[in-house]
């Protein structure tokens, strides 16, 4: 027998939302007829969930949902090639919250936090993705 092959695949049951990888080891004879078929199928559903959590945790501020900075840089290293290529422009837009400083002392961090989340609300909902 030869050395085996091995198959892996990826299947995403969507009514279910499960997720799962099915590997296949193959083993051939001399003639490279298959002669066995050794596998598995490995429900990956947590493992996706937890790199979801963590992509999330990596690029969107915790109490915001807003992209942090480490997802605009990314947005933008692209966003500029694309803008070179093309010969297209664009505009970046950064905002300042005047007094937010202020509402954080006298009102407290809970009032801030919540006029923080507010301002992100209004902005996704004025912003196109």
């Amino acid at each position: 027998m030869e050395k085996p092959k091995l198959l892996k695949h990826f299947i995403r049951n969507i009514d279910q939302e499960k997720e799962k990888d099915i590997v296949n080891l193959l083993f051939t004879g001399k003639k490279g007829k298959v002669e066995i078929i050794n596998g598995m199928i490995v429900d990956i559903t947590d493992q996706k969930l937890f790199e979801m959590k963590l992509k999330q945790m990596a690029y969107y501020d915790e109490l915001t949902d807003l992209p942090n900075r480490k997802m605009i840089q990314k947005h933008l290293t692209k966003i500029l090639a694309r803008s070179k290529r093309h010969d297209h422009s664009f505009v970046v837009m950064f905002i300042d919250l005047d007094g937010f400083k202020k509402v954080n002392d006298t009102l407290g961090h809970e009032y801030g936090d919540l006029l923080l989340v507010e301002v992100a609300k209004r902005l996704n909902n004025t912003v196109r993705e």
